[in-house]
């Protein structure tokens, strides 16, 4: 377990660098829009929130990808975790009520 920890904690690091290379220099290469489907959800919004006729011109929002997620900022994480915790199939953080426990046993 301590090698397959360290392989991915190696390959963490990689991905890390990877992720900030496509931000820097692949997503700058390409204009990238909203999809046809979130833009007619935004538009039929919009145009029930406005009044009629009085509006802009509603176009398609242009789209970046962004790496300042917490999905990303937790990836250096995991490791730690999984040191500290186990693997995620070994415990839950669902919440847990001990009520129905008490009225089970009538206390």
């Amino acid at each position: 377990m301590d090698d397959t920890l360290k392989i991915f904690d190696e390959t963490t690091v990689i991905l890390g660098q990877q992720f900030r290379s496509f931000t820097s220099v692949t997503c700058p290469a390409f204009d990238t829009y909203e999809l046809p489907c979130e833009f007619d959800r935004r538009k039929s919004r919009k145009q029930k929130e406005s009044d009629a006729g009085t509006s802009a011109p509603i176009t398609r929002q242009r789209k970046t990808f962004n790496l300042q997620t917490y999905k990303y900022h937790s990836l250096g994480d995991y490791v730690s975790t999984i040191k500290r915790l186990g693997t995620c199939d070994s415990y839950s953080t669902q919440v847990v009520s001990i009520e129905p426990i008490f009225r089970a046993f009538g206390s």
